[in-house]
C-alpha cells in the first residue's frame, strides 16, 4: 500500500474532525444578549417560592410575587430569565419564561400573558412564572431573575 494515501486519509479524517468538533462547539454558545432598557422600570418584589408535581409526575417550580411599571409607558409583554444555580453556585438552568399576571376570574385567579392584560405605568399586579425541568442539583434558593425583554405600548 502506498504511504502517502494512507497518510493524507489519517490527516484529511483528522481535519474533518476537528472542523465538526470546532462547528459544534460555536453552535452551542448563546450571543451574550442585552436587556432592553425600559427593562428596569419594570420590578419585581416581594417573591415566594414554591413546587408542586404536574399531572405527569414532574416537579414544577412557581415564582410568584409584584411587578411594578415604574416607567412612563404600558408594559404588554415581557420576559424574564431565571438562573438557578447548585451548591456550589453554578448556574445549571438558564431559562427564559414570559411575565403572566394574575387575573381575577369569577370564583378563581388565572394567569395570563401581558398582552391580555397590560401592565400600566405606575400600577403594581401579582405575577407568577412557572418553570418545569429545574435539575435536581439545583440549591433551593430563589433563582436569579432579572426582566429580560420588554413590549410597550
Amino acid at each position: 500500500m502506498p504511504w502517502a494515501a494512507i497518510g493524507f486519509g489519517v490527516v484529511f479524517v483528522a481535519v474533518a474532525a476537528g472542523l465538526i468538533w470546532f462547528m459544534a462547539a460555536n453552535g452551542r454558545r448563546n450571543p451574550v444578549q442585552q436587556a432592553n432598557p425600559y427593562a428596569a422600570n419594570l420590578q419585581l418584589s416581594d417573591l415566594k417560592l414554591s413546587t408542586a408535581q404536574n399531572f405527569v409526575g414532574a416537579r414544577v417550580i412557581y415564582v410568584e410575587g409584584r411587578a411594578t411599571n415604574r416607567g412612563s409607558m404600558a408594559v404588554v409583554h415581557a420576559i424574564v430569565e431565571a438562573q438557578f444555580r447548585d451548591d456550589m453556585n453554578q448556574v445549571v438552568l438558564r431559562q427564559q419564561v414570559p411575565l403572566m399576571v394574575t387575573a381575577q376570574r369569577p370564583g378563581y385567579s388565572d394567569t395570563v400573558d401581558l398582552s391580555r392584560a397590560a401592565l400600566k405605568p405606575g400600577e403594581t399586579r401579582d405575577f407568577r412564572l412557572t418553570f418545569e425541568g429545574v435539575p435536581g442539583s439545583w440549591n433551593q434558593a430563589y433563582p436569579d431573575l432579572r426582566v429580560f425583554r420588554v413590549t410597550t405600548q
